[in-house]
């Protein structure tokens, strides 16, 4: 089922941080083929949450993406479970208790908390956070050379392994000239506001 061509899978996750009596939801999603990944942070993993996880997903990808894997949890229920039909995209469920069905998340997972996650005060709520998340997140998927891609950035390897499946959001941000500039057109992909899929809102 895995076949090695973008969005054809991608795997989503819930890791759930408890900090000096607070709750926070971050939300993880991997590309199976090209490693680029994708996370938000929420104070609940309402099936809402999720829903919005997935559609802030949709956009900077800028192509249909055929399946997900999840594992059995509240979140990928109801307003999830309607997003990915009107989107048009397959479930598959991890089996109970068996993290070696979802590998590439689990991994994407430990490098966003060791990477990013234990550097931050969870005092401070999303808004605050995501913006650095976000910053991480161009880094990872820009800059950070990964093993399993012959030590290219998932971008990198995008560009080199699919050149015809290339979106046009990576397209844009991948050929930026100015680091600057590269980050400010990737944010505005990853972090538009709540109209984030209306092509004339304001980053």
């Amino acid at each position: 089922m895995k076949e090695v061509r973008p969005c054809f899978l991608f795997h989503v996750d819930t890791i759930v941080i408890y900090w000096n009596g607070l709750k926070r939801y971050i939300l993880t999603a991997v590309d199976h083929a090209t490693r680029l990944g994708y996370a938000r942070m929420y104070r609940n993993k309402r099936s809402r949450s999720a829903a919005e996880f997935l559609y802030r997903l949709h956009y900077p990808v800028d192509q249909p993406i055929e399946n997900f894997q999840t594992d059995n949890g509240s979140e990928f229920g109801l307003e999830f479970e309607r997003a990915t039909a009107k989107l048009g995209i397959h479930r598959y469920f991890s089996s109970v208790k068996t993290p070696k069905d979802n590998l590439d998340i689990e991994r994407f997972n430990e490098t966003l908390e060791y990477a990013w996650l234990y550097n931050f005060t969870l005092s401070l709520g999303p808004q605050e956070l995501n913006p650095q998340l976000t910053e991480w997140l161009i880094e990872y998927n820009f800059n950070r050379p990964h093993q399993s891609l012959a030590y290219l950035t998932p971008v990198e390897y995008f560009e080199h392994e699919f050149p015809k499946n290339i979106p046009q959001s990576v397209t844009h941000v991948s050929q930026t000239p100015h680091p600057a500039k590269e980050g400010s057109m990737f944010r505005c992909k990853y972090q538009t506001g709540t109209h984030f899929a209306r092509k004339k809102d304001n980053c």
